[in-house]
């Protein structure tokens, strides 16, 4: 599993991305180069649960620029879901039972603009209600220890808090670790 997080950086007109490195079964777990972010055109992506999702994503989806007139809300909801979920079943990566499709254990959080989104495994797209949002194995201590630094070091930068709590993670929760990566994605 994993841990990974977006966070929206108003100020600086900014939303980073981090994950940890570790590829894990449940049982063993090894440190991967393989990122677990990405940028692909208006997009920033971090997955969760599968690596083949992630490449699939990042190899395949080819998202096209917004339409004039266009909202975040229209391109998110009536164009990248359907662009998403057809690249998946192209793929033969969604799962299927009982007539719901589904990616399995996995999660993605991706920015758009300056907005940060979450898929479930589910499909379902979902936007915090907070500047950040987390998913992984990692999810709970990693979202309690960034909750806790931006009450308490108000004056941190956030990436430096990103790559605080998901090394402080990685030392607490045996299916996350090694180094923090992080991206950054500008509001445009």
């Amino acid at each position: 599993m994993t841990a990974i997080v977006g966070i929206i950086d108003k100020k600086n007109n900014i939303t980073y991305l981090a994950s940890d490195e570790m590829g894990s079964n449940g049982f063993t777990g090894e440190n991967f180069k393989t990122p677990k972010l990405f940028r692909n055109g208006v997009l920033s992506v971090a997955f969760c649960g599968s690596y083949r999702l992630g490449q699939i994503l990042k190899y395949n989806l080819k998202p096209r620029n917004f339409e004039v007139g266009e909202t975040i809300d229209e391109y998110v909801f009536n164009y990248l879901e359907k662009e998403i979920r057809n690249i998946l079943k192209e793929r033969k990566f969604l799962q299927e039972d009982l007539g719901v499709q589904s990616i399995g254990g996995s999660e993605i959080i991706f920015a758009v603009k300056d907005r940060l989104f979450v898929m479930q495994s589910d499909l379902a797209i979902l936007e915090p209600e907070h500047i950040f949002v987390t998913s992984g194995s990692g999810k709970f201590h990693l979202e309690a220890s960034i909750y806790t630094q931006l009450k308490l070091a108000k004056n941190k930068s956030y990436k430096a808090i990103l790559a605080e709590e998901i090394n402080y993670t990685s030392n607490i929760v045996l299916s996350v670790g090694g180094k923090p990566q992080i991206i950054s994605h500008k509001h445009f």
